[in-house]
């Protein structure tokens, strides 16, 4: 055990930044709870791990996005979780889906890259599954998971390669996806049925520690698949001071200026980059957007390090994001799902708050959505309403990107996949900031996204894009978005060129000897990441004709 300098609160302020050594990345406690000692006097002793600093640990430094989001490498990161708080993660997930990698994907558990077929893409619940048995596509079926029922029609879904119950349809008069009723596209089921748990952990980069991060597995899909699938590459969420009131040497710890950090799996996505690729697009386009990077995860729960495999790593909204893209935090931040996020009607619980959660105040994004449909006879005048209260141009420049690339997954579809910043500097209007880009530029599910013309968009189920398309002004607006990126930033030589240089940037640590391995990969085998670029040329091939088509449509 390395030496311990331990030092009171009134000689750590005199000494200021010095540096104080700390235990071993190894001293992370098994558990958490009321017992655990808490000094509260003002001569508590105070220990900070080795190389801990302002910049690097502190909330007094500014986020440092070249450094965390820096897509120059692939950066690598260390944890270290007790056996017994690996127990815990494993035995709650087990009791809300069931046993690990028994109900979803066909061959292999997890997949071997470099080796034969494994596991199917996606590996949806069982209860889906099975509830289209003896049927055909566009069947009606019915399912119950978690003490959700929904009525849908079968599908084929490219994520579970087989005929599917699919939670993205609905049987016509019947409840939605997510327990919505009619009328709304449905925000999709809950696989999980509670929300993860945090435990502690040690988080190692750079030569830097820091201690008793909280950890949790995160997602919806991308971890039900994974886990019936029996990848150990499950989604993780990391929260620098989730345990600061039991430790309080922790408080307001982060991650180089960063509190929260999501670690995506690329569930569904052979290529391992739409996330990031996408990001970038919908940024460039002058669409808000969380910024993501490329990170190998090594995770020790009791049996030493192993590779859990190549993770993206986005940045919560709720964070930096909002002073660095908005200029002013402290607004409203919504991240809606289900009834009422389809802007059918205004419905409290359809746009849950991730900021200001104390304060019963929806008067922002009610207001948007009573505007939206209030009377568009005079369309000026409507308009001129709506821009007061809701930021139109940035929706118009994502729906054209989203339009583009094929984003089936979010609103148009799903009412889920997307947030609304009411943005103090701005007035208070609302943003739309996109979210969870994995399936993007997915063949086979751009039946479900929205058309360019968005010909097959219903304005009774998806207003906020049925209303402002159907007004001229707003759709000749579209229309030259759409022209612009189809032309420049989504053009198929720009674009590709992009796509392989992250694809080579990845693939030293996504296939070969310092690759993912069986049951650390969402990889059916190393040949689906080899070929993905030359698919996803494809499809932008595929999409830069139908834009031509569109918009040569009189």
């Amino acid at each position: 055990m390395k030496s311990v300098r331990r030092w009171t609160s009134r000689s750590f302020l005199c000494l200021g930044l010095c540096s104080i050594l700390a235990t071993s990345c190894g001293e992370v406690p098994s558990t958490v709870n009321n017992t655990t000692p808490t000094p509260t006097t003002t001569n508590q002793q105070i220990e900070r791990p080795e190389g801990w600093g302002v910049e690097s640990h502190s909330n007094e430094a500014d986020a440092a996005y070249d450094k965390v989001f820096s897509l120059e490498k692939v950066h690598r990161f260390d944890l270290k979780i007790s056996a017994e708080n690996w127990k815990k993660m494993m035995d709650q997930m087990t009791t809300a889906i069931g046993t690990f990698g028994q109900g979803g994907g066909q061959g292999q558990p997890g997949g071997q890259p470099g080796g034969q077929p494994g596991g199917q893409p996606g590996g949806a619940p069982t209860e889906l599954a099975e509830a289209c048995n003896g049927k055909k596509s566009g069947d009606a079926c019915e399912a119950t998971i978690n003490g959700q029922t929904i009525q849908s029609t079968c599908a084929d879904d490219p994520r579970a390669g087989a005929l599917i119950c699919s939670p993205a349809g609905q049987q016509p008069g019947g409840q939605q996806p997510g327990g919505q009723q009619p009328g709304g596209g449905g925000g999709g089921v809950d696989l999980i049925g509670e929300e993860p748990m945090y435990v502690p952990c040690t988080l190692q980069y750079e030569g830097k520690t820091w201690n008793y991060v909280g950890i949790r597995f995160k997602g919806n899909s991308s971890l039900s698949s994974s886990w019936q699938k029996g990848s150990y590459k499950l989604p993780f969420r990391l929260n620098m001071d989730e345990f600061e009131k039991d430790y309080p040497a922790i408080k307001n710890q982060r991650f180089y200026g960063f509190k929260k950090l999501a670690l995506g799996n690329n569930f569904s996505d052979d290529s391992l980059v739409r996330e990031v690729i996408a990001g970038e697009l919908f940024r460039s386009a002058g669409a808000p957007v969380a910024k993501a990077a490329f990170y190998r995860l090594y995770v020790d729960y009791g049996e030493g390090p192993k590779y859990f495999g190549l993770y993206t790593m986005v940045e919560d909204p709720d964070g930096p994001m909002l002073k660095t893209q908005f200029k002013k935090s402290g607004g409203n931040l919504y991240k809606p799902e289900g009834t009422g996020a389809d802007w059918t009607q205004f419905n409290q619980d359809g746009f849950v708050k991730k900021t200001n959660e104390d304060e019963a105040d929806w008067s922002d994004v009610k207001k948007a959505v009573e505007i939206l449909h209030s009377d568009r006879s005079d369309a000026a005048a409507w308009r001129t309403k709506l821009e007061e209260v809701f930021h139109v141009d940035s929706f118009l420049r994502w729906i054209a990107m989203a339009t583009l690339m094929q984003h089936w997954d979010t609103y148009g579809a799903m009412a889920h996949n997307y947030l609304l910043y009411a943005d103090p500097s701005d007035n208070g209007r609302l943003h739309w900031i996109s979210w969870d880009h994995n399936m993007v530029m997915s063949e086979g599910m751009g039946s479900r996204a929205a058309a360019l013309g968005l010909t097959n968009v219903d304005a009774t189920k998806w207003p906020l894009l049925g209303f402002l398309i159907a007004d001229p002004t707003y759709r000749k607006t579209y229309d030259a978005y759409v022209a612009e990126f189809a032309q420049g930033l989504f053009a198929t030589e720009k674009v590709v060129s992009r796509l392989n240089e992250l694809h080579a940037l990845i693939a030293p640590y996504v296939v070969g000897a310092e690759g993912e391995q069986t049951n650390y990969t969402q990889l059916s085998n190393a040949s689906a990441f080899e070929s993905s670029v030359d698919a996803l040329k494809a499809h932008i091939e595929s999409r830069q004709t139908a834009a031509a088509e569109y918009l040569k449509t009189p």
